[in-house]
Formats: structure tokens, sequence, C-alpha cells
């Protein structure tokens, strides 16, 4: 495996060895493709939205990261 994938991308054998504990976070904006991507940013504008209004711009931040 190669490319951007294997840098960035959560490979759990990897997790397992130890190693690439990082990709915890960044595999989460990793996408599919550009409709992928597009299709999140929509739910995330639509529902997210509402959601921030409630919780606050920080506390939504951090909501956002963790999950």
């Amino acid at each position: 495996m190669s490319g951007i994938y294997a840098t960035w991308a959560l490979i759990p054998d990897q997790i397992r060895q130890g190693q690439g504990f990082e990709t915890l976070i960044t595999s989460a904006f990793m996408h599919g493709g550009f409709f992928h991507l597009a299709g999140n940013m929509l739910f995330l504008h639509i529902y997210g939205d509402n959601l921030e209004d409630d919780m606050g711009h920080g506390k939504f931040l951090g909501f956002y990261l963790l999950c």
C-alpha cells in the first residue's frame, strides 16, 4: 500500500502494533471522492448548524472532533 491512504488512513494492524495513532484523527477527514465530500458537507451544513447554535462554537468543535 502506498500513497495518501498508507500515510493518512486508519490501518487497524498498525494500531495493534502500536504505530499510526495519528490516523485515528486524520482518517476522519478522508473521503471517497468529490460527491462523498459534498454529501458530508451538505449534511454538516444542515444539521451541524442547528447543533452549533444550541451548543456554542467551542463545544460544537470539540464534539465534532471527538466524534
